[in-house]
């Protein structure tokens, strides 16, 4: 796999996983932090709201996950880049997930413009969670046409014939529709606390460019970020959730998934 920047999107290498990795014990009773996620987008595994401020300048690997050292010190070369968040990291050579984990997807190339896809990689059809202060209903939604490529999407773009990607989550995780990484739901009252933290620019370090890519067969006419400053500096700030708007969050939790190819 070749390609290493798809949309401005950084593929990184992070080295091989061809055996059988096994998280430590702990990792089996970890305690995940909180975070909410606005309702629509709770499907996608969004958050919006972190409880505890600490969880966002956390390492965002921990030992629970393959190459966690690795991964972190080449995030953390990228931390003052405007474009920080804009890295997919994966094992190749790299064909099993680890242990206790769950393959949520396949994306395996023929020799030639052929793909047998499945779980992530497939085309999606969303489920969106939408409620009010009564009522909770489902509403799916198939033929997506993202704005902003999927990384999984990016993925399948950048595998050779004969190729194959894989993605991993923790049991218990699902795959999040628009990205590489993990997410599940928990009891919203989990999320005790009535503020909630995010992080704020300081500076405009982007702009959105038009981007056409075809995602299943359909041309899209999307966008995606690209630099235009080389630095960026943001901090973190802590916001009031208001009661009439607690309702309309769902609770989740986020980790880190690995991707194999």
């Amino acid at each position: 796999m070749p390609t290493s920047m798809i949309s401005q999107v950084a593929l990184v290498n992070i080295g091989p996983l061809t055996t059988t990795w096994t998280a430590p014990s702990a990792c089996a009773t970890i305690t995940h932090p909180p975070y909410l996620a606005q309702s629509y987008a709770a499907a996608a595994g969004i958050p919006f709201w972190a409880e505890d401020c600490a969880s966002l300048t956390d390492d965002p690997f921990n030992e629970c996950v393959p190459s966690a050292t690795k991964m972190n010190e080449e995030w953390a070369s990228r931390k003052d880049n405007p474009m920080i968040d804009d890295v997919v990291y994966y094992h190749s050579p790299g064909n099993i997930c680890p242990s206790n984990w769950t393959t949520v997807g396949v994306a395996a190339r023929g020799n030639g413009t052929s793909y047998s896809l499945s779980g992530i990689y497939a085309d999606p059809t969303f489920t969106l969670i939408q409620s009010d202060s009564t009522t909770t209903h489902i509403v799916t939604q198939s033929g997506a046409r993202p704005g902003i490529q999927p990384a999984a999407n990016m993925f399948m773009s950048a595998i050779e014939p004969l190729e194959t990607a894989v993605a991993c989550c923790p049991s218990g995780f699902t795959a999040k529709a628009l990205g590489l990484g993990c997410f599940s739901y928990i009891p919203r009252e989990l999320y005790t606390a009535t503020t909630g933290c995010h992080w704020i620019l300081d500076n405009d370090v982007y702009t959105l460019i038009d981007n056409t890519y075809t995602y299943h067969g359909r041309t899209v006419s999307g966008q995606f970020p690209s630099a235009t400053a080389s630095t960026m500096t943001r901090h973190i700030e802590v916001e009031t959730i208001e009661p009439d708007e607690s309702s309309s969050f769902i609770g989740i939790a986020v980790t880190a998934g690995v991707t194999l190819a």
